[in-house]
């Protein structure tokens, strides 16, 4: 029985491997476990991440799409919250007085 259970039991993926695997920089993967946008991942110890190759191809799996406008359709959320972010930044910055709380000086 032991020995089924360890068979069971997929070896894990150092941060490199996984980032190999798809074919990501480790930056990159650094900067989506951050974001919590990457794959699903493991932390041994206090400072080692690894990943499970099933975490990796479920990840992947869940960003496949046959088209631009599947992609498009499937991020919108994001897509127009990120528009919403920009205009009221825009905004901020056009109705910025630059004086703002001082006194108002006439010739």
């Amino acid at each position: 029985m032991a020995n089924a259970e360890k068979s069971a039991i997929e070896p894990l993926m150092t941060e490199e491997q996984a980032a190999d695997a798809l074919n990501v920089r480790r930056h990159a993967l650094r900067k989506m476990r951050v974001a919590g946008t990457g794959p699903k991942f493991i932390v041994v110890g206090k400072t080692r991440v690894r990943y499970s190759p099933s975490a990796i191809r479920t990840w992947r799996a869940e960003r496949e799409v046959s088209s631009m406008a599947e992609f498009y359709a499937s991020n919108c959320d994001g897509a127009q919250e990120a528009a919403k972010q920009r205009e009221a930044a825009a905004h901020a910055r056009k109705t910025r007085h630059p004086l703002k709380g001082a006194e108002s000086v006439t010739p």
